[in-house]
């Protein structure tokens, strides 16, 4: 497929996303259309190669997928309307309020759920999580310990409105404002509390 200049920007800038440790998501206006798939590097005699992600699908913008993330969609420019406390984090403009992004932790037993108008004017937007699920394995010796493995994903939610760039009335973002995935603060209690309703 041959991209136009603004694919290339994008595709450019999805792989630092990528590289700063998130999920990327290529979108058509606000439709999701493919995850992005970071470059993948092959060891040659000369050394490392990297190998340049094809994308064969039709595509204006690029989203982080809000993968064991939260982010707090605000639809009007008053942060007033979540009463409980935002601790500072990265933000992003959107064309009617505020995008607040947070790390989620490890869940044991029940997956993170969305919340959809949880307030008037307020999203809480995460894809649906893994679970964590502890199995005791026996072995044929007759010991046993206890193995961390993880569950399919559970529901497929994709929350295409949280732009990062490419649609008009979005603040552009640039990858290099923007911290890794693992410097983001955690999600405060009260918010964690709220995607396992």
């Amino acid at each position: 497929m041959a991209y136009t200049g603004q694919q290339r920007f994008l595709l450019r800038d999805a792989q630092r996303y990528a590289d700063l440790g998130y999920k990327v998501g290529l979108s058509k206006g606000k439709a999701f259309v493919q995850e992005f798939k970071p470059e993948a590097v092959t060891m040659t005699f000369w050394g490392p190669i990297k190998t340049a992600t094809e994308v064969s699908v039709d595509f204006d913008g690029i989203s982080i997928i809000p993968h064991e993330i939260v982010c707090v969609d605000i639809d009007v420019p008053d942060f007033g309307v979540v009463w409980e406390e935002l601790p500072p984090t990265w933000k992003e403009r959107s064309p009617r309020g505020w995008h607040l992004w947070y790390r989620l932790p490890l869940v044991i037993g029940q997956p993170w759920l969305p919340q959809i108008k949880w307030r008037p004017h307020v999203d809480l937007l995460t894809k649906a999580g893994r679970v964590a699920a502890t199995l005791k394995v026996r072995s044929i010796y007759g010991s046993s310990r206890e193995d961390d493995e993880e569950d399919e994903p559970q529901g497929t939610e994709w929350g295409g409105h949280v732009l990062c760039s490419g649609t008009p009335g979005y603040t552009r973002v640039w990858p290099d404002e923007v911290p890794q995935r693992d410097q983001l603060p955690m999600a405060p209690q009260w918010l964690q509390d709220a995607l396992l309703k």
